[in-house]
């Protein structure tokens, strides 16, 4: 409820990091936060979007039997209108044309930008984008700020070892990013907000 409450406050970035450890059960609290956003979409009339990127495509089964088995906890009765993909699809796809047999950073763009605020971008393994230079985390950030009015759901029990590679999370509301619709944060950008924490040492990577 509280992750559904922070998604739904006026000016909140849209952000929102699971981060419990590993078999504690981030993937059905996920599908929790998913539903609980969908019931609340459908109230409304509006029909809720989700995309579930993750690590390899054999968890998509996982996935989905979560998402059944919360479901049917809450007698959620909707459509799951969900779409799920691989880092390493998002990776390759986004510097290519979309093609028919595979879910592409263009496709799942499109399904998101359809559910404009009612819309779920749940990262998965989330720390897989953690390498700011790398393909794999410029897709990541790319796709978030072309979708600037949808939520995003980091889920990862190792988020980052060293506050620079925190560019990741840039719906959290570290640090400004007006291309991905965050203003308001403490810090104007992640540079800024690596150089205080670096000056904080220590105590100020234990409080973020």
């Amino acid at each position: 409820r509280y992750v559904v409450q922070a998604f739904r406050t006026p000016g909140s970035p849209r952000g929102f990091c699971i981060g419990d450890g590993t078999g504690v059960g981030k993937t059905r609290t996920a599908a929790a936060v998913a539903l609980e956003l969908a019931s609340r979409a459908s109230e409304s009339g509006n029909a809720f979007r989700v995309a579930w990127v993750s690590c390899r495509q054999d968890l998509e089964s996982d996935v989905r039997r979560e998402y059944s088995l919360v479901q049917t906890a809450m007698g959620h009765d909707g459509g799951t209108n969900l779409r799920f993909s691989t880092y390493g699809k998002l990776r390759y796809s986004s510097k290519m044309s979309p093609t028919e047999d595979s879910v592409t950073f263009h496709e799942l763009r499109s399904h998101l930008l359809a559910g404009g605020r009612d819309a779920l971008l749940v990262l998965d393994e989330a720390h897989i984008a953690r390498s700011p230079k790398s393909a794999t985390g410029i897709a990541v950030r790319r796709l978030q700020q072309q979708l600037p009015a949808a939520n995003v759901l980091y889920c990862t029990a190792t988020a980052a070892s060293d506050v620079q590679n925190l560019s990741y999370m840039l719906r959290l509301g570290l640090y400004d990013d007006p291309d991905g619709g965050v203003r308001t944060a403490p810090f104007r950008s992640h540079d800024h907000l690596v150089s205080a924490m670096q000056r904080q040492g220590p105590a100020g990577l234990e409080l973020i």
